[in-house]
């Protein structure tokens, strides 16, 4: 984790995120064992042109294929290090696609957005040791499944999650409707047990915090589009706080990434970025962190 405060690294959440080791292993793999490339992204955009190819790319025509036919619904339990409870700090729950008709269809050009990634599960953890994040306003860049939104958004926090993939954001919808069933089940238990007895000390739903749900709000963007990161809130107080996952998989999008988490930065906003081995294997990693010390040297 990279995390930056005002263009700076602010220690002290330097310190929490580094006060437990998450190991990060992307498996880019596919059914047959072959390598499937980094998560998502760019998609065409983001591929360089073969010599000759400017006009014939200007005038290629969107392709439409159609939805996944199957997703599969995850349960992800979170809990803060060290923290032994009858039940987790929170447990959301996230969608992926499963539909290996759409993940080998060959117009396919975007669909990492379709799973959930190491890197998101390692920024969610490092979320839950914020405790309540009421009074945060949360933008999240290539939400994917949305797993790091919903988790916020359940802990409190105002959030946008942005991706330019329409399929992504229908995951991330999907799941925070289900979180939020989960939770409403969940208080009607609490509910339930308490006018049972309400002199029992015994929490027999968990020791889980009660907190109040935020909001969860979703935008298609682009980040290589010329338009500023959305704002929140203009008028708001909250600590801003934006976040992107699983991104850094090719150098040109590393490198825009790079100047994004600068403009957040530039407005106040802490950033965090958090990156699977793709990052390191395909060099955006590098890119991203020279990117970045360029412009903060301008």
């Amino acid at each position: 984790l990279r995390t930056m405060a005002k263009g700076s690294k602010n220690d002290s959440v330097n310190g929490a995120a580094n006060s437990r080791s998450t190991k990060l292993c992307a498996k880019n793999t596919n059914k047959n064992n072959k390598r499937i490339g980094g998560p998502r992204g760019a998609g065409r955009r983001g591929k360089p042109k073969k010599d000759g190819a400017a006009d014939e790319a200007s005038e290629m025509k969107p392709v439409t294929i159609p939805p996944p036919s199957k997703i599969r619904k995850q349960i992800i339990h979170l809990n803060r290090p060290g923290k032994k409870t009858m039940v987790p700090v929170r447990s959301v729950c996230t969608v992926e696609v499963d539909d290996v008709e759409w993940w080998e269809n060959p117009d396919n050009d975007n669909p990492y957005g379709g799973r959930l990634w190491p890197s998101a599960l390692a920024i969610s953890e490092f979320l839950i040791t914020l405790g309540n994040l009421e009074g945060y306003d949360v933008l999240e860049i290539g939400c994917g499944t949305g797993l790091v939104s919903i988790l916020a958004a359940d802990c409190g926090a105002r959030v946008v999650a942005s991706d330019v993939s329409p399929t992504a954001i229908k995951l991330c919808k999907v799941g925070w409707l289900e979180t939020q069933k989960k939770r409403q089940k969940q208080e009607l238990k609490r509910s339930k047990q308490k006018k049972e007895d309400e002199e029992t000390s015994d929490d027999r739903l968990g020791e889980s915090e009660i907190i109040k749900t935020g909001s969860l709000n979703t935008l298609q963007l682009d980040l290589f589009s010329k338009k500023g990161l959305p704002i929140i809130s203009e008028n708001s107080t909250n600590q801003e706080i934006v976040i992107a996952t699983a991104m850094m998989y090719e150098s040109k999008l590393a490198a825009v990434l790079a100047r994004r988490a600068f403009e957040a930065c530039s407005r106040g906003a802490w950033v965090i970025i958090g990156d699977d081995d793709t990052g390191e294997r395909e060099g955006g990693r590098q890119m991203f962190t020279s990117e970045l010390d360029q412009i903060e040297k301008e």
